[in-house]
């Protein structure tokens, strides 16, 4: 069902879990689902979702900030709802942005992609890493920024959350940032590349190399151009999982 302005949860208490002295991950999920449901007020086709939360670390060199994957919880009967991820450390911030809002541009991200899903538009490509203009025009309609070119391997994915329209936010990035939990401190992830040096590398694919490692304990690391990472999933034949981008 659609949502509506009137469908927005009622403020979240973020600390009735246990007690502001010992939270708990309650409180991070009941103000990551206000957050969804408020989005849901503003734009209708984003989706119902089952929200979870954990560390976005993983130990191939990058790190996961969220995802949306559409039908993946039962929810009775033939119903199916999608699954929401928001990494738990995206709430230590960094120097120029509270976790509220990164956390929030995050939301809205994922948010785009289940728009995506409700109109049955295709916005991801090559092992759903590239998000395409399809997925920019969306990220757009949600409040986000795309970047001016594209990466060469994630497309527009690193489209931002510019002042003007965190401001429409204000209290919900505040309740966010009020149920922040321990973490394991700051992800590193894949540095995006945009303005001209990206629309320089996308015209150059086959000579512009970065770097892809495996998940052994000590994992190798190989030298492969996008056009090479694109063509088929790289798989170590030691841990036998695919290489992915450091």
């Amino acid at each position: 069902m659609p949502a509506t302005p009137s469908s927005i949860p009622a403020p979240v208490d973020v600390n009735t879990s246990t007690g502001a002295t010992d939270p708990t991950g309650s409180r991070l999920i009941a103000a990551l689902e206000h957050a969804w449901g408020a989005i849901r007020a503003r734009h209708p086709d984003v989706p119902e979702v089952v929200v979870i939360t954990g560390t976005g670390r993983a130990g191939r060199g990058y790190a996961t900030l969220g995802h949306f994957c559409a039908d993946r919880w039962h929810t009775g009967d033939s119903a199916r709802r999608a699954e929401l991820f928001i990494a738990g450390e995206l709430l230590a911030g960094d120097h120029e942005r509270s976790g509220g809002r990164l956390a929030l541009k995050t939301l809205l991200h994922e948010a785009a992609h289940g728009v995506a899903t409700t109109r049955g538009i295709k916005d991801c490509s090559r092992q759903n890493r590239y998000h395409n203009r399809a997925f920019a025009r969306l990220a757009a309609e949600l409040g986000l920024t795309p970047p001016d070119s594209p990466h060469p391997v994630l497309g527009y994915s690193a489209a931002t959350l510019e002042d003007e329209a965190a401001q429409q936010w204000t209290e919900t990035i505040a309740t966010i940032d009020a149920a922040r939990l321990p973490h394991l401190g700051a992800l590193h992830t894949i540095a995006a590349t945009t303005g001209t040096e990206a629309g320089t590398v996308a015209q150059s694919r086959a000579g512009s190399r970065f770097t892809v490692v495996c998940r052994c304990p000590a994992p190798r690391a190989l030298s492969i151009t996008p056009r090479q990472y694109e063509t088929a999933p790289l798989i170590c034949g030691a841990c036998e999982h695919t290489f992915e981008p450091r």
